[in-house]
């Protein structure tokens, strides 16, 4: 098996155990290990992560969970995303919205979701960045609901982009998550015909209209 396979199947596998402490905080080391049939050492590496490469807020506190868990019943979940960032879209630029007031909507936002989507909410709901790297919100919008739903994205990059050969991609996408300063895609490629791991910072656009 290739190293890039790799790769991606343990970031899976990491971002299933983020997944899971959300849903149920508390569990021990031991049992959480036992759950996903890892050692203790493999699940620490996976839980260190978690914690200083993703950059979710995990502690250590009667049981692993996140700071200010999400897990609300009535919590907002990813198939929401989409939604909301069209409904902030046209609150922009409707003249009656006080961007101040819009402004500080946004800024809580996150909160109402579980801590593993708070990264994706944040780049999705929030502004473009100011320094013009990366995708700008739109595009996060729209592969955050072709994760959601489970729809084939088309991914386009420019020709000098170092993603190899490919510079329009097609994947049927499983996971957007952040490593380190970088954001990536996880999903399988129709190309390649197997699971890749696509780094997106240089990504233009990305499209479910195939």
């Amino acid at each position: 098996m290739e190293r890039r396979r790799l790769v991606a199947d343990r970031f899976r596998r990491v971002w299933s155990i983020a997944e899971f402490i959300a849903e149920q905080p508390g569990l021990t080391r031991f049992e959480l290990a036992q759950r996903f049939a890892l050692s203790e050492r493999q699940l620490q590496a996976d839980l260190n992560l978690i914690r200083d490469e993703i950059g979710l807020p995990l502690t250590r506190d009667h049981g692993y969970r996140f700071a200010h868990n999400g897990n609300a019943p009535l919590a907002l979940n990813l198939r929401d995303l989409h939604t909301l960032f069209l409904l902030i879209q046209r609150a922009s630029s409707d003249p009656d919205t006080s961007p101040v007031a819009l402004a500080a909507v946004v800024e809580k936002l996150p909160h109402a979701f579980p801590p593993p989507l708070q990264p994706l909410v944040r780049k999705t709901l929030g502004p473009p960045a100011t320094d013009g790297f990366g995708p700008g919100p739109d595009v996060f919008a729209v592969l955050a609901d072709a994760v959601a739903r489970c729809q084939t994205v088309k991914l386009s990059y420019p020709m000098h982009s170092n993603v190899g050969y490919l510079t329009e991609p097609i994947v049927d996408p499983h996971m957007l998550l952040p490593y380190g300063e970088s954001w990536y895609l996880i999903g399988r490629c129709h190309q390649r015909k197997r699971v890749v791991m696509l780094c997106i910072d240089m990504l233009n656009n990305a499209t479910t209209e195939l």
